[in-house]
């Protein structure tokens, strides 16, 4: 049973963002506003990606339109946008600060064969090359140290046709080009990804069987992090520096609170727990380690690890469906519906840095 609820709790990405209150259609249908999902900002902070869906009624039932934005985090000004009925474009990781930026790319459309895969977008000129050899879905990835390497996970690929290409056994891999791989770990999740010493060494967070576990690559020895019995089925992360893991510890008959994770990965100590009276599903880390993000349909919730304060931060109707911090460790780009907020995560102050509109006009 626990499995089955983290399974149902981990869905909070784009399920969350289309379940989000908002004007309704004179029917009673969700009218088509975008809602934002993913995003991820760039080492220095001047760009931030951003998914969006939108739905509304389609024949049969509903369909969806997807968007990918590249905004300014300074001005809010939209340097980028692709809108389509067929593909998803999630955001992943990325290269320096631009202009490339890792996609894995899923065929919505119902087909016999989706055309699903990891690119790199050139977001200058919109060229897309494919990164690596596997065709699957749900698939989450990042740029090994020094972009060498593209470390990605596989999840099987559903089709009715027959197979065309083989698509390789579900795990975590690393791709050298859209040709070669290996693989890190099998049946597996990918967390994270953390320099590790010298620039082709890194550490690959990965959860398998209920337990987060670092691999180091090459030498591809194996740490345990959070083993099962802690009870943790979510929400994991990773601190950019690598220095702490995070998870969350859902109860069947609670959601009204959850408990929050955190290990000091070079202790031997055992984690902190944190209760949080709310429910959230995803964490985030600041990018000096010095505060951890928590957001869902409980809001925005910031853990301090210096004096172990916790604190809601903005309005309690907040349901942020995507989070990521700004390099300075205060601020925090949030996606509430249509809208991504900036954030002051010490005192609760925002505005609006971008709401997308059908024309993706700011």
């Amino acid at each position: 049973m626990p499995r089955l609820l983290a399974l149902a709790l981990a869905l909070t990405g784009v399920l969350l963002a289309i379940g989000c209150t908002g004007p309704r259609s004179p029917r009673g249908t969700p009218a088509r506003e975008w809602r934002v999902y993913a995003i991820c900002v760039t080492e220095d902070g001047s760009k931030a990606a951003f998914s969006a869906i939108r739905s509304g009624p389609g024949e049969p039932g509903y369909s969806y339109e997807f968007a990918l934005l590249i905004v300014d985090t300074r001005s809010g000004r939209i340097l980028y946008s692709h809108a389509d009925r067929r593909f998803q474009d999630i955001p992943l990781d990325w290269m320096r600060n631009g202009p490339r930026l890792l996609v894995s790319r899923v065929e919505m459309a119902d087909s016999d064969w989706p055309a699903s895969g990891i690119f790199a977008l050139d977001t200058a000129t919109g060229r897309r090359d494919r990164m690596v050899p596997h065709m699957g879905t749900e698939k989450r990835g990042y740029w090994s140290p020094g972009y060498k390497e593209v470390v990605y996970e596989l999840r099987p690929i559903v089709s009715r046709a027959p197979l065309k290409m083989r698509p390789g056994a579900p795990g975590v891999y690393a791709a050298t080009d859209a040709e070669t791989t290996h693989r890190i770990a099998e049946r597996a999740y990918l967390v994270a990804v953390v320099p590790a010493g010298r620039r082709s060494q890194y550490r690959a967070f990965i959860v398998r069987d209920e337990t987060l576990f670092a691999v180091s690559v090459p030498s591809m020895e194996e740490s345990t992090i959070f083993p099962s019995s802690i009870g943790i089925v979510g929400g994991y992360s990773v601190s950019p520096d690598g220095k702490y893991a995070a998870g969350l510890i859902w109860k069947e008959d609670d959601e009204t609170s959850t408990r929050l994770a955190i290990q000091r990965l070079d202790s031997a100590e055992e984690p902190t727990l944190v209760q949080i009276p709310a429910s959230v599903g995803r964490t985030a880390w600041a990018a000096k380690a010095e505060a951890l993000a928590c957001i869902g349909n409980g809001g925005l919730w910031v853990y301090h690890l210096k004096d172990g304060r916790l604190a809601r931060v903005g309005p309690n109707q907040w349901k942020p469906s995507a989070c990521a911090w700004l390099p300075d460790g205060k601020r925090l780009l949030i996606g509430c519906g249509p809208e991504v907020l900036l954030v002051d995560s010490e005192t609760g102050r925002y505005k609006v840095l971008l709401r997308i509109r059908r024309d993706f006009s700011p």
